[in-house]
């Protein structure tokens, strides 16, 4: 069954989606890419939930922080250590992310 994501951040600012595969990514695997980082994850949640809630956010800070569009984002998962690819191979897809605009953002001066 795939599973669909859709996460935002500050109604819409930035947003992105993700599916999940569960055919071919199994439960242990999901615990596994967990477990891979420190991150703080529900232990008692869904870990397919659990990783593409921690996923999504990590597509966000990527498109944010490099500016990136999704084809970027990929290229980021691919490039950093410990993250499949996810073009769906590994039963992980990211659809679709849109960072936060921050050549928009409006700055005060401190005086």
């Amino acid at each position: 069954m795939i599973r669909t994501y859709e996460y935002q951040y500050n109604w819409g600012e930035a947003q992105v989606k993700m599916q999940i595969d569960d055919e071919k990514l199994s439960k242990d695997d999901c615990k596994d890419l967990l477990n891979f980082f420190t991150w703080k994850w529900d232990k008692e949640a869904d870990p397919y939930d659990e990783l593409a809630r921690l996923y999504c956010r990590t597509a966000i800070v990527f498109a944010t922080a490099n500016f990136h569009n999704t084809y970027g984002v990929l290229r980021d998962f691919e490039e950093a250590e410990g993250y499949p690819n996810l073009d769906g191979t590994y039963g992980i897809t990211l659809v679709d992310v849109e960072g936060i605009d921050l050549h928009e953002i409006e700055l005060e001066k401190v005086e």
